[in-house]
């Protein structure tokens, strides 16, 4: 994948990540959606802990590393009380820097390192480079950035595209 067209899907998923996050408020991100699954709070922080892991692969520094752990990870309990939760606010804070500091590590990405297998791949694929893992990390922004829209309209909010 073209690290431009890259940047560029990551930017239209950060803007409305932003927006759908605008103005909801920490009670309200912990709200699930009927008939079960995860908050608004769980998918913020869980895109930040994807990132922090994409932006080890770029050579950048992690965002809440140390208060963004275990509850917020695929396949986890997810968030079982308000305590186990990061305050939404605090993770709006740290969403729009951890975006940049992807784009500055994609600007910083040569064709030869994109080539390069990872370590080990979430999706279980033996032949993951750093080019597949953040072309799925694309992918993946998007998904929940989707199911934050939905959310959205749960909690009786406008849509964040009319």
């Amino acid at each position: 994948m073209h690290i431009e067209t890259m940047k560029l899907q990551f930017r239209y998923a950060q803007n409305l990540l932003a927006a759908g996050l605008a103005d909801v408020d920490h009670a309200e991100s912990l709200r699930s959606p009927p008939g079960g699954g995860n908050c608004t709070n769980w998918l913020a922080g869980h895109l930040l802990l994807s990132r922090n892991g994409a932006l080890g692969l770029l050579g950048q520094e992690s965002f809440l590393a140390d208060v963004v752990g275990e509850a917020y990870r695929r396949g986890s309990a997810g968030l079982g009380t308000e305590t186990d939760a990061v305050d939404l606010a605090v993770l709006k804070a740290a969403l729009a820097p951890s975006h940049e500091a992807m784009l500055i590590g994609l600007d910083a990405l040569s064709a030869e390192r994109l080539e390069e297998p990872v370590p080990t791949s979430p999706f279980g694929n033996p032949r993951e480079t750093v080019g597949s893992l953040l072309a799925g990390l694309v992918f993946h922004e998007c998904y929940h950035v989707g199911q934050v829209g939905l959310l959205r309209r749960t909690l009786g909010k406008p849509g964040i595209i009319r």
